[in-house]
């Protein structure tokens, strides 16, 4: 990958919006229209209330529109919509209709309560670009409000969904996965088989509950923790479902499993990706909400954040301890969701590892054959061998005993 800095720095000194390989600065927006939603979902970490006053700091439609001008002459063609729940906002249908007269695909995530004929028929006829993002929480009542803890919701969002359906507007179905709705979501699965085809996969869905990155309530925080699953379940959950998954892994681990030393950024945020929240902010991902990343639109360009200010934070090193002494030399990074915006989640820095993620990613690697039980892979030295091993098929057949192994780290390690 080239250097943030020499590939930010190279786009302002030419004074274009394209690169030399026909690329826009800007590939793609998250833009969170509110943080309020109409569910009050369990595991969710943007749920105000549908009522809260946080609705009069909203940005208006005008400053909105503004902001996508802004993206759309940045190169943008991406764009997704999200919150809280995005239909709350009363004038979403024009701001929907200004993304789709730039030219932006659109990705919409919703509980899809709020789906009204109109909306369905707006959607029908000025198809979003990407499938309409639904989440469902169970085939039942008593799962789905177990979970949205909203009476009525679980009527409402099939009714929503059918709307959609109905006028053929393509969407995708994600879920997330508690102790309590198994058994919802295989039907769940089987459901979308019949009546989704184009969706060719089951429902996504997560038991990696975040928190919220606003820091705003340890009470809600603690909810969450609570209902995360052990890595031992979590990995039980993400198994190998066949071959043809193990071969897509097998692939991705020849071609992205690597040390990245002292690097915090490794992805594409804040480079050719951004995020605006709810109140006018950028911020180089949806998640990351430090204060040396945070710039309010107000006071500078989407193209100068981008150009100036997301370079500064992108240049900056892990002075964490533990982090220099594990994460920076473990070769499971690329099959760890260990980033800046988790740890700023948990600890509210960018570089204090997350043991969850670090122990997930034990549990993996061990399940595809890339450490043996006990092993921790920032000690192993033959790791390139490894995944040339296990990508050719011929790693240590998947045991039993393994999938019990969580990555057994000390508490030690990580305070």
């Amino acid at each position: 990958m080239t250097d943030s800095g020499t590939y930010i720095e190279r786009r302002q000194a030419e004074l274009s919006v394209i690169d030399r390989y026909r690329r826009s600065i800007l590939q793609h927006v998250d833009l969170e229209l509110t943080e309020r939603c109409n569910n009050n979902c369990i595991h969710c970490c943007i749920n105000l209330p549908a009522d809260h006053p946080s609705a009069s700091r909203e940005m208006d439609a005008d400053k909105i529109a503004g902001l996508l001008d802004q993206a759309a002459q940045l190169g943008c063609r991406s764009l997704r919509m999200t919150g809280g729940e995005p239909l709350l906002r009363p004038d979403f249908e024009p701001l929907y209709l200004r993304a789709k007269k730039l030219g932006m695909n659109i990705s919409l995530f919703t509980n899809a309560t709020l789906i009204s004929p109109g909306l369905a028929d707006l959607f029908a006829r000025v198809p979003p670009g990407k499938p309409i993002e639904v989440s469902l929480y169970g085939m039942s009542r008593a799962a789905y409000e177990r979970v949205s803890r909203s009476a009525g919701s679980f009527t409402r969002a099939w009714q929503g969904l059918r709307l959609l359906l109905e006028r053929d507007v393509a969407v995708g179905i994600k879920t997330a996965r508690f102790r309590f709705n198994h058994q919802d979501l295989e039907e769940m699965d089987q459901w979308t088989r019949r009546n989704i085809p184009s969706q060719k996969r089951p429902p996504v869905d997560t038991a990696m509950f975040y928190l919220r990155n606003r820091h705003d309530s340890p009470s809600r925080d603690d909810e969450i923790r609570r209902l995360r699953p052990t890595p031992e379940e979590f990995g039980r959950l993400l198994g190998l479902r066949g071959s043809a998954d193990r071969v897509c892994l097998s692939d991705f681990c020849r071609q992205n499993l690597a040390i990245q030393g002292d690097d915090l950024f490794t992805c594409s945020a804040g480079l050719s990706q951004v995020a605006i929240d709810a109140y006018g902010f950028f911020q180089p991902c949806q998640v990351l909400r430090h204060p040396l990343a945070v710039v309010h639109s107000d006071s500078i360009s989407l193209k100068d954040y981008l150009t100036i200010c997301t370079v500064k934070i992108r240049k900056m090193k892990a002075a964490h301890s533990h982090y220099l002494n594990q994460c920076a030399n473990c070769f499971l990074k690329a099959l760890c969701s260990q980033c800046p915006a988790m740890s700023w989640m948990e600890h509210g820095d960018l570089d204090t590892p997350v043991k969850f993620l670090c122990d997930l990613a034990h549990v993996r690697a061990v399940q595809l054959g890339l450490l043996r039980k006990g092993e921790r892979a920032w000690q192993v030295r033959d790791w390139r061998e490894r995944i040339e091993r296990q990508s050719e098929g011929t790693s240590d057949a998947l045991n039993n005993r393994d999938l019990e192994y969580v990555g057994q780290a000390q508490e030690s390690e990580y305070r």
